[in-house]
């Protein structure tokens, strides 16, 4: 065996350890029910995930292995919000985003939700933010804990004596002595909490007895100024007021409160002290935002996408290797092969990273298959045109190679500086489409020029199939 031969051997060997390493990660999971011998079987057969530890450092890595399908697959809903930066400095406004995203993406843990995208995006003067959520059912109540800017506020009524001229009936003007109150910040705020937390009064004596509330607890440092508040009001007989986004939600006189808790009534129902209580956990916005687009997608819009979608690239892949194998005999089938394993490799790394499906996802994954033919085809071409010159069917594989690779190189960097700039300046699901056509561009470049010509060298390889016309070739 020539050292080529065994160089050959070995690569083969590597792709097959990939392979069988990435069918065990694209295993689908599949859920079983039946009846056998009159036994009923039922359960669900899913693909390993990812968990191992180093124990002498206490490292952990866990990961689970599936494909994630995003909103128009799977169904919920993509609320858009415009953030107001009118009060904040330009250089500011980038880093003002971000935190609006933090803030959000926090909240929508705290609901229990899985896999919410969360994304900003600008363009020119304008600062969005595009919450996806999957599976959600209570909208308005999203929409609510989310849109809300949730700025508590600690603030002392003050009153004072103003004049405040009138007109008596005889049209003259009298000036009077009026009570005026305003309100003054105390510089208490949500920030200075240390947690809040969503429950129903038990207390029979309480005016809110079985109403919903949310307990606080103010910061170590908070509390004493609290402390000294409360202190304050009680011994003046002043007036606590707390609002959130500007608008009222408690006022009245207060005790001396010394261990730094209290609580806020008045709320509607649990849903409302829960959400109150997951803003003030996580923290005002730092600027306002306001909703500019909804829009809700069923399940069974996502489920009637999902089914085409596999329809349609099932039939492009069959077309793609019926033609091949036509045009090319043996060459079809190699390139049929290589197909096969670039959608193995594909899936498995849209597992790991991983990478949320849509729709538009699914065009660029479709499209990068018809590349990666397009880069065989080209490689078929040189190397029959090699060997009809007049070169043994190994120098033409070498020189085919070699000549078709400027080709299918430049094409590709082409390809991926598009998927560059629609990443960069897009959202949503075009990033989505240029993310899966990126991946599908590195990987066809993978199939098509080490899995493909490993293939070559085996079979030319064999005694049997060094004719030409295994190849589609008519020597002239």
């Amino acid at each position: 065996m020539t050292h080529k031969r065994k160089t050959s051997s070995r690569m083969f060997f590597s792709i097959l350890l990939v392979a069988i390493i990435a069918v065990i990660i694209d295993f689908p999971t599949y859920a079983y029910d039946f009846t056998l011998f009159g036994k009923q079987f039922k359960g669900t057969v899913r693909g390993p995930d990812i968990n191992f530890q180093v124990p002498l450092v206490g490292w952990k890595f866990n990961k689970e292995l599936k494909l994630r399908e995003g909103l128009d697959l799977q169904g919920g809903v993509q609320l858009v919000y415009q953030a107001d930066m009118k009060d904040i400095a330009v250089a500011d406004r980038g880093e003002k985003l971000q935190e609006v995203v933090s803030k959000i993406d926090r909240r929508i843990n705290q609901l229990g939700v899985t896999e919410p995208l969360i994304q900003s995006s600008v363009m020119g003067d304008i600062y969005r933010v595009i919450v996806e959520i999957p599976g959600v059912s209570d909208v308005e109540s999203a929409k609510a804990l989310l849109g809300a800017t949730a700025q508590l506020e600690f603030m002392e009524l003050k009153t004072s004596l103003q004049p405040v001229v009138t007109t008596n009936d005889q049209g003259e003007e009298v000036t009077t002595q009026q009570t005026v109150g305003s309100y003054v910040p105390v510089g208490l705020t949500g920030t200075d909490f240390y947690k809040a937390y969503a429950q129903v009064d038990t207390n029979t004596t309480s005016r809110t007895y079985n109403q919903p509330i949310v307990r606080f607890e103010f910061k170590p440092e908070a509390a004493q100024e609290f402390s000294d508040l409360t202190s304050r009001l009680n011994t003046e007989g002043g007036v606590l007021a707390i609002f959130l986004d500007d608008t009222k939600i408690f006022e009245g006189r207060t005790e001396h409160i010394t261990d730094g808790k209290g609580q806020i009534s008045g709320i509607t129902d649990m849903a409302a002290a829960k959400n109150l209580t997951i803003q003030l956990n996580e923290g005002a916005l730092p600027v306002s935002i306001s909703i500019m687009s909804e829009q809700t997608i069923s399940p069974t819009l996502g489920s009637e996408s999902v089914h085409k979608s596999v329809i349609a690239g099932l039939i492009g892949i069959c077309a793609v290797a019926i033609l091949m194998i036509w045009f090319y005999h043996l060459l079809g089938v190699i390139a049929v092969g290589a197909l096969i394993l670039y959608t193995l490799f594909t899936i498995a790394l849209f597992k790991l990273i991983p990478i949320t499906l849509t729709l538009a996802g699914i065009a660029g994954y479709v499209l990068s298959i018809g590349m990666a033919v397009d880069a065989s085809i080209l490689i078929f071409e040189r190397f029959k045109e090699e060997y009809r010159s007049g070169k043994t069917l190994g120098t033409s594989i070498d020189i085919g190679f070699k000549r078709a690779w400027n080709s299918i190189r430049d094409s590709n960097i082409s390809s991926i500086i598009t998927c560059a700039i629609l990443f960069y300046f897009g959202s949503g699901v075009i990033r989505g489409f240029a993310v899966t056509l990126f991946i599908g561009i590195l990987v066809s470049l993978f199939t098509a020029i080490i899995v493909t010509r490993n293939f070559l060298e085996l079979i030319l390889g064999m005694e049997r199939f060094r004719d030409p016309r295994w190849y589609g070739i008519k020597k002239d």
